[in-house]
């Protein structure tokens, strides 16, 4: 929720996640004798928003502020603060249930705008700099010019294992996703594993966590305004970051949980020589589809092949989900 600094004279809020109603309700009651509008999301829909700014523009707005996931991350910000200019609002606030950042005309017109230019520009070379570091070590790989990924204990008694989370870098680590990744650890750490952990954002609690060590690299705020860009560019950064985690920690064995444009840890698992578990929960292609709206999945594609292609094992939920990584992956793949 907001603090009452947030809520200006007269503020606008709208609610990009979350319940509305309750929001809404909690948030008059915090702003008192100040004039508080909640706004539909779907005002700003590309139909309705301008007759929404030509009624917005009728009076002076304080505040012009939006409550989301994650007010860090958040995806195409700066057409969310260019709305707020063309509403009028003397101030932009985008928050979250921990925190808040708040930005004014000057910080979104020489910030925010300028940084989304050269993201603009710089797009097509970060294309590129992600296919061709995928080709090549893709290639190294298959012409035998790496050597097989070896134990060092064997799977079933391997001490270090690498825990690597590494997901959509506009996602929190929360709900059904926290009990899963707590539920993996524990059963890691009780069956006498120790657990080196790097994820994007804090680990839930748990009860057995003195053979667990962590790691919080959160993503890096760029390429807002093109959200598969920005997880393209989140996993260049994390192959170095997990090349430099791997040679410090030299796990036994890397275990990732699969998630869209996240092929570093096999290729760096790969390159180093150490055998790869793949979490296989679902295909990104096919939720793309099905349930994100995805008109392109080429990219999401390739990088799925990659991750299954260069498993030492993958492990998956059902068997009809095992037919289709086995053709996802070129070959078979077995039941874990």
């Amino acid at each position: 929720m907001p603090s009452k600094s947030d809520i200006g004279s007269r503020s606008i809020f709208v609610v990009l996640s979350g319940d509305e109603e309750s929001f809404g309700a909690s948030l008059r009651q915090m702003a008192g004798s100040r004039e508080v509008e909640i706004l539909s999301k779907n005002e700003l829909r590309p139909r309705a928003i301008f007759s929404t700014l030509r009624r917005l523009w009728s009076r002076p707005i304080d505040t012009f502020s939006y409550f989301t996931i994650s007010a860090a991350w958040q995806q195409r910000r700066v057409l969310l603060l260019l709305i707020s200019l063309a509403a009028g609002a003397r101030r932009a606030v985008i928050l979250d249930g921990q925190e808040s950042s708040t930005y004014s005309w000057n910080r979104i017109i020489f910030r925010e705008v300028p940084r989304t230019v050269v993201e603009i520009v710089t797009a097509p070379l970060l294309l590129l700099l992600d296919n061709v570091a995928r080709t090549v070590i893709d290639g190294l790989c298959s012409s035998g010019a790496l050597p097989p990924a070896a134990y060092t204990r064997g799977l079933g008694s391997c001490e270090t294992w690498l825990y690597v989370l590494q997901v959509p870098a506009s996602v929190r680590l929360e709900s059904g996703t926290s009990s899963h990744v707590r539920g993996v650890l524990e059963a890691l750490i009780e069956t006498g594993r120790d657990v080196r952990v790097v994820s994007y954002g804090e680990l839930p609690a748990m009860s057995t966590c003195h053979r667990r060590t962590e790691v919080a690299w959160p993503p890096i705020a760029w390429f807002g305004l093109f959200p598969r860009l920005r997880e393209r560019f989140n996993n260049l950064v994390w192959l170095i970051r997990l090349w430099r985690a791997t040679g410090q920690a030299r796990p036994d064995v890397v275990y990732q949980r699969h998630a869209r444009h996240a092929w570093a840890a096999a290729a760096v698992a790969r390159l180093r020589g150490i055998p790869f578990v793949l979490e296989f929960n679902e295909s990104e292609v096919r939720a793309g589809v099905g349930w994100n709206g995805l008109a392109r999945t080429s990219d999401v594609r390739r990088s799925e092949s990659f991750c299954l292609r260069h498993a030492t094992v993958v492990g998956y939920i059902s068997d009809e989900l095992s037919e289709l990584t086995g053709t996802a992956a070129g070959r078979r793949v077995g039941r874990s």
